[in-house]
Order: C-alpha cells, then sequence, then structure tokens
C-alpha cells in the first residue's frame, strides 16, 4: 500500500538499451568513481556477435560450382572452391565478374599480381 504525501524521486543514471529499449546498458568501462556504459545490453550484444553477414554473390544469387574456372578441377565438396571477384570490387556482385576457383588457383592469384580479389569467408549454404 503505498503511503500518501510521499514522493520517490529515483535518478537512472544507467541508461536503457538503444536496441531493446528492456534492459539497462552494458557496463563499458570504469575510470576511477565514474561508470562508463554501453549503448546496448549484453543480450543485445551477444545477438549481434552472432550474426553473419552474408557476401553480396550469395545476396544475388550466384551459387558456388564443384568446377574450378581457372583449371577445370572437379572438387567433391564446396569448401575446395573460392569466389573470386575478377575486377576487384566487392560490390560488383554480377555473375560475369565472380569465379569459383580451387585451393590451387587460389594460392596462385594470391601470389601473382592480378586485379582478382577473394570474396570474404562465409559458410557454405
Amino acid at each position: 500500500m503505498p503511503l500518501k504525501g510521499f514522493t520517490i524521486n529515483i535518478v537512472m543514471e544507467r541508461p536503457l538499451c538503444s536496441t531493446c529499449r528492456g534492459n539497462l546498458a552494458a557496463v563499458n568501462y570504469k575510470v576511477g568513481d565514474k561508470t562508463y556504459y554501453r549503448k546496448i545490453c549484453a543480450a543485445c550484444s551477444r545477438k549481434v556477435r552472432h550474426t553473419k553477414e552474408m557476401p553480396g554473390w550469395t545476396k544475388t544469387g550466384y551459387k558456388k560450382k564443384l568446377l574450378c574456372e581457372r583449371c577445370n578441377f572437379k572438387a567433391k565438396t564446396p569448401q575446395q572452391i573460392f569466389v573470386y571477384y575478377i575486377d576487384g570490387n566487392l560490390k560488383n556482385n554480377t555473375w560475369t565478374n565472380l569465379r569459383c576457383v580451387c585451393a590451387n588457383c587460389r594460392i596462385e592469384l594470391n601470389q601473382g599480381k592480378t586485379t582478382w580479389r577473394e570474396s570474404p569467408l562465409v559458410a557454405d549454404y
């Protein structure tokens, strides 16, 4: 039962999570008596850490082939094949710019002077 005539002033020093607005923000670090907080709570921080960004070539529908387009090596698993961008621009996801390359050709391309750039690594779908 609340008491009449009394008011309670609560000063919240710790901000709410900017993402979920339900939990308190996580503590980032302390210097002396002052505490610095993150913008998001620990739960939202864990969610962000576990989300993997897909590379652009998967978003456009390009699928890894099990055949190297440089030496015609037939791979048994998709882990043996890597996607390369011919012009070196990782934002140019046209299918004519993408090539599947085996692990052997990947080593040759990384040592040679070519414009080809490897796509960011991602789990196979």
